[in-house]
């Protein structure tokens, strides 16, 4: 397995241990049960550290909430299935910690990580956006709360985090780390990168180059086909962003949410 692969391997595996985990954790019936699964979150803990080197940020943070979230499940589980206690002394001075101690700590919002960037464009309706590569290049690029916009950006960013698109056309050249993509319906994406993220988007169609395959999670209605825009630039900007042209795997897209081996996923398709 090379590192290009890597992502893609350790997001399937780690979704299912969890899956596993959490299923574990739901039809335990006594404490033994519940404890051995701290170990198999301590297992899946080590999986996360190892594997950080060649993941996104944004995904290791979300994979260590992950984490959080069966561990306070887990608690949850050992505390009902402990005996009850049939006193307790009087005079304990033992407080409840507070819930939201014990809550998992979110993951920081899309909008506030957009906030902390440097280039990007939030809730407009009707407009034509672009950047140049001047504008763009190496930069992390947010796309928020946009509803009938065109985006047209050339050049070669950092990275693509996108939020709450509807109805929009958006063109963007080479990106040399990761796309993520949240809560999109009806647009129509070229993009083009190493890593393709895509969460809760439905009716949407992308042309793409990915270099290490598409993961789709919890969507419906998308299509893909190879990514197809042309501009003055993109050679060079290809070049600086380090993607294989020669290397587009944009019809190998991994659904999260379809688990069945023997049949294809019925959340996408390819363009024909």
């Amino acid at each position: 397995m090379n590192n290009e692969e890597s992502p893609l391997v350790f997001f399937k595996e780690f979704r299912q241990k969890r899956l596993e985990i959490e299923a574990n954790i739901e039809t335990a019936t006594n404490v033994d049960v519940v404890v051995a699964l701290v170990q198999e979150c301590i297992e899946l803990q080590k999986h996360l550290n190892d594997s950080a080197r060649f993941l996104p940020a944004y995904d290791v943070r979300q994979s260590q909430e992950h984490i959080k979230a069966l561990r306070v499940k887990i608690d949850s589980k050992k505390s009902q299935l402990a005996p009850k206690k049939k006193f307790a002394f009087k005079g304990s001075k033992t407080k409840t910690k507070p819930k939201s101690e014990s809550a998992v700590v979110p993951v920081a919002s899309v909008e506030e990580y957009v906030s902390s960037k440097k280039a990007g464009f939030a809730d407009m309706q009707d407009k034509t956006i672009e950047l140049n590569q001047e504008e763009a290049n190496d930069k992390d690029i947010e796309l928020l709360n946009l509803s009938k916009c065109e985006v047209t950006i050339r050049g070669h960013p950092g990275s693509l985090h996108v939020k709450n698109l509807k109805d929009c056309t958006v063109n963007i050249g080479p990106i040399s780390r990761s796309i993520l993509l949240f809560d999109c319906e009806n647009c129509t994406f070229q993009i083009a990168s190493q890593q393709i993220r895509i969460h809760s988007s439905r009716e949407c169609t992308f042309y793409i180059h990915v270099t290490s395959g598409a993961i789709i999670e919890d969507c419906k209605e998308l299509q893909f086909g190879a990514y197809t825009w042309v501009y003055d630039g993109l050679d060079d900007d290809y070049v600086h962003s380090n993607l294989d042209r020669n290397n587009n795997k944009w019809d190998k897209v991994e659904d999260f949410y379809w688990q069945n081996p023997t049949l294809p996923s019925p959340n996408w398709k390819k363009i024909e």
